[in-house]
């Protein structure tokens, strides 16, 4: 007997489609996230359903957390919620307390703690998924062969092909490619999040040659984005995880020996290829853009300070945490989304006129400014909670779970390093893929600790359903 519960979500054409098979809605969510900011900004599209497209992510979002909270109760089981997201009810209190004491209005205080909170909400709905290793494999290839395409489509770009989305000229003289995003650090960005796939991929023997491919097109896609962050923030996610996990280096030594990641065979032959494109590609195209692009930066961060956003944003954020140090001035009123929309009169209470567009260029001003230091606080015991557990999940070599969890673990650190200057932790793009493969990590590894505590935990545990070809990846 079919015991749906009649909730009034169930009047929507969405979330029928969830209740009958959320994991699809999650993966179209992913596929779609993909188009979004492609179709946004097409010209030609009507005003209303631009700003649909654009809103749409939430409302999915909204409707996967509804659904897998519903699921939960129907079958008298408990919600999973990942240990790490204790913190998190710190900065509830907080958001309640600077909505109350600020006398911010109730609908800008809710979507202000709700994008805060996106992240961790994609991390509920990911812990509570249920997918099998096959599927999830194969959802991967796609999603892989979407980055590399939209590196490509950057690639065509700087070659001069007319294409619906343009190149973008920098202050600094140089083009960067933008892709289908339209915007050449989101661009950017995505092609971190796809250098995070590849390096769970890497980790997933049967994945390892796509994922070498996937590595290689998407460090191109970065670089030719003259996203200049990425410069930053991928090599040190990578030292990150290799200390974390005391990954071996890939040297002729251990390839003689059998030790590296690939085969002797793949790895002799990877060497190869990789020494000469390296030495030409540097020769001819990164160095100097590289040079350039560091060059510049010391320009406009340094020498012509006192002309930048960001510097005028974190500036008005300390104002306000001195004025309010522990709560913070209240979701949704400073260098947030929220508080774009809501016009927030925050600004020019401390100075900050800074153009529409680039009031949410630090999204830890904003965290600080709205949150105040206990509620940052809050949030960045999350993540260093987070990022733990995913190392311990990680370090469980051989399973898919481990892999995902070790890229998962790259990116977040990936974008602990961008926040300073983007938003990665409230962009839909990245969370989706982040978040939702973190919690199905995590709760992968809590589903087979409580089937069998004492086998190894992950996705491909012989002593899961995963052997079966159908496991809860929750």
């Amino acid at each position: 007997m079919d015991r749906r519960p009649r909730i009034g979500l169930l009047e929507t054409p969405i979330a029928r489609l969830a209740f009958i098979r959320p994991e699809l809605l999650a993966a179209l969510a992913g596929l779609f996230l993909f188009v979004q900011s492609a179709l946004e900004r097409l010209t030609f599209l009507p005003g209303p359903i631009e700003r649909l497209i654009s809103s749409s992510d939430e409302g999915v979002l909204v409707v996967l957390l509804a659904w897998v909270a519903a699921r939960a109760w129907w079958r008298s089981e408990r919600l999973r919620l990942p240990a790490v997201l204790w913190p998190l009810a710190v900065m509830l209190l907080v958001a309640l307390a600077g909505t109350i004491l600020n006398r911010v209005p109730p609908d800008q205080a809710a979507l202000g703690t709700f994008l805060a909170l996106k992240a961790p909400l994609w991390l509920v709905v990911g812990a509570n998924l249920e997918v099998s290793p096959r599927d999830l494999r194969r959802y991967a290839t796609l999603i892989g062969a979407l980055f590399a395409a939209a590196a490509i489509i950057g690639v065509v770009q700087l070659l001069g092909l007319d294409l619906p989305w343009t190149t973008h000229l920098r202050r600094s003289g140089d083009i960067a490619a933008t892709s289908i995003f339209n915007q050449h650090t989101v661009f950017g960005s995505a092609m971190a999040v796809g250098v995070g796939l590849a390096v769970a991929g890497l980790l997933d023997p049967p994945s390892r040659r796509r994922a070498v491919v996937l590595l290689a097109a998407t460090v191109i896609g970065g670089l030719i984005s003259t996203t200049r962050r990425l410069l930053v923030s991928l090599p040190l996610s990578a030292l990150a995880l290799i200390r974390s996990l005391r990954l071996p280096i890939v040297t002729p030594a251990r390839v003689a020996r059998g030790r590296a990641v690939l085969s002797r065979r793949s790895a002799q032959i990877l060497l190869a290829l990789a020494v000469v494109a390296s030495v030409g590609i540097a020769a001819v195209v990164v160095a100097p853009r590289v040079v350039h692009l560091v060059g510049a930066t010391w320009d406009e961060y340094v020498i012509n300070a006192s002309t930048r956003d960001r510097y005028e944003l974190y500036g008005g954020a300390f104002r306000l945490v001195a004025d309010s140090p522990v709560v913070g001035r209240g979701p949704g009123t400073y260098g947030s989304w929220a508080s774009v929309v809501y016009k927030s009169p925050v600004f020019g209470q401390v100075g900050v006129h800074l153009k529409v567009g680039l009031r949410t260029g630090a999204p830890y001003a904003s965290l600080l400014a709205e949150f105040g230091l206990l509620g940052a606080a809050a949030f960045m015991a999350f993540v260093a909670l987070l990022y733990r557990a995913l190392i311990r999940v990680a370090r469980r070599t051989g399973e898919l779970a481990a892999a995902i969890a070790g890229g998962a673990a790259f990116m977040v650190v990936d974008m602990v390093i961008e926040s300073v200057v983007h938003v990665s932790f409230v962009d839909s793009f990245a969370a989706f893929f982040v978040f939702v493969g973190a919690g199905l990590a995590l709760g992968a590894m809590a589903q087979s600790q409580a089937a069998a505590p004492s086998s190894p935990a992950g996705i491909d545990s012989p002593s899961s359903p995963a052997s079966d070809g159908a496991t809860s990846a929750s």
